[in-house]
C-alpha cells in the first residue's frame, strides 16, 4: 500500500490553512489599525490662568473634543493642524491654528477642537 501520496495531500492542505489562517489574521490586524484614532499633533487645555492648572490633552485624529478647561492652551504642531469650534458638537465655523506650534496664556473661547489628520 502506497501512503507517500496522502502524506503530501496532508501536509499540502495543513499548509494551505496555515496560509489562509495567517492572510485572515493580517486582514483583522489592518482593520483594527485602520480603526484606531491616529495619534497626531496635540492641542492641551489648561483649568488655570498662565497655562497653569489642570490640563486636557487631545491628539486623537479626526475626532470632536469637548474642551472644559479654558484657561490658556498650547498647540504642539506635528505635521497635522487643529480647528476650534464655538460649539461643543463641532459644528460652528471653525477657527484654525497656524502650522506651527503655538500658545496663548490667557483665558479663551473655545468649546471643541479637532486635530485635522488629511
Amino acid at each position: 500500500m502506497d501512503v507517500s501520496g496522502t502524506t503530501c495531500r496532508r501536509a499540502s492542505s495543513s499548509a494551505h490553512l496555515v496560509a489562509a489562517a495567517a492572510a485572515v489574521l493580517m486582514a483583522m490586524l489592518l482593520l483594527l489599525l485602520a480603526a484606531a484614532p491616529a495619534e497626531a499633533s496635540t492641542f492641551i487645555a489648561f483649568g488655570g490662568p498662565g497655562c497653569t492648572g489642570s490640563e486636557q490633552r487631545f491628539s486623537a485624529c479626526g475626532v470632536c473634543h469637548n474642551i472644559t478647561r479654558h484657561g490658556g492652551y498650547r498647540f504642539d504642531y506635528t505635521g497635522q493642524r487643529a480647528a476650534i469650534f464655538s460649539s461643543s458638537q463641532c459644528l460652528s465655523e471653525p477657527g484654525v491654528l497656524p502650522s506651527e506650534s503655538t500658545s496663548n496664556c490667557f483665558p479663551f473661547i473655545g468649546d471643541a477642537v479637532v486635530i485635522r489628520c488629511e
